[in-house]
């Protein structure tokens, strides 16, 4: 077979060596295009905006494309996903998930490339079920892991216990400013997928360094990020979609004096519809 070219790759002698040359093969391997291109500001002596060319490489291999089992984290949109389901009559209430810690990590030791899925902010319980000297030895307990956590700079490895596969899930546990906590869901050696993170040993040229300097400095420096200065203009489309979808009220009156009040009824049932949806 003439033109056909062998690429030959030596392979460590271990399990885990074999498993990532298996997995390669699930990263897009051409090269004919670019993936993302990153726009930044004009620097002050160029007038021409700088664009900068990348690559996009899969990190895990996502828990949701993997149907046979429901155990490894994945759902955590909403606190009844994360909830185990509870055996026997079908209105008994979930019971809690059990989440057994199992390493304590330093906080710069986690790489943000290994956590996926929705973060769950995880604060102390208010249940009405438990007399109040419980909940408050609970309250202080919980006061007192998130100081721990803060001041020394660490993280909690969890645990879930395995349901009927056997299968585990993980979790880190992260502190915050607040009386509360951050769960997010962490992968595992059997999700990651081969990922090569060279660290340059040499400094980027004056010219590139000069010229990224000055685009960042273009920008507006906030010293706390504010998600509610953001919008997706996520309400104009279901608003958008609302006019358009639904039909015109009967009782509207000619000249629009109704109009307002109809549009805002549009828009609050598209929204009811599509958050039904996403629940069921």
């Amino acid at each position: 077979m003439l033109g056909v070219e062998v690429d030959l790759q030596q392979v460590e002698n271990s399990a885990f060596a074999m498993e990532m040359v298996l997995k390669t093969w699930l990263h897009e391997q051409g090269g004919d295009r670019e993936h993302l291109h990153l726009l930044l500001p004009s620097p002050l002596d160029n007038p021409n905006s700088v664009c900068v060319k990348c690559d996009m490489q899969e990190r895990l291999i996502s828990p949701a494309l993997i149907s046979l089992t429901s155990n490894l984290g994945v759902n955590t949109e909403s606190i009844r996903d994360f909830l185990p389901l509870a055996k026997g009559l079908a209105n008994q209430s979930a019971v809690p998930q059990r989440l057994k810690a199992i390493k304590v990590l330093r906080a710069d030791g986690v790489c943000e490339s290994v956590l996926y899925g929705l973060p769950l902010v995880i604060r102390p319980t208010t249940c009405w079920k438990l007399d109040w000297d419980e909940m408050e030895a609970n309250q202080n307990l919980f006061h007192a892991l998130c100081h721990t956590l803060r001041s020394r700079d660490l993280f909690l490895l969890l645990q879930s216990q395995p349901g009927g596969s056997g299968v585990h899930s993980h979790y880190v546990l992260q502190s915050s400013p607040s009386l509360s906590l951050l769960l997010k869901p962490v992968a595992c050696r059997d999700l990651l997928l081969p990922c090569s993170l060279p660290v340059s040993s040499q400094d980027p040229t004056p010219e590139s360094l000069h010229t990224i300097q000055d685009c960042l400095a273009q920008l507006e420096e906030d010293f706390v990020f504010n998600p509610l200065s953001l919008s997706s203009n996520l309400s104009l489309h279901l608003r958008s979609r609302g006019l358009l979808s639904q039909p015109r009220y009967p009782y509207r009156s000619d000249d629009g004096e109704d109009d307002v009040a109809s549009d805002n009824d549009d828009v609050l049932t598209n929204l009811c519809v599509t958050c039904r949806k996403g629940i069921t």
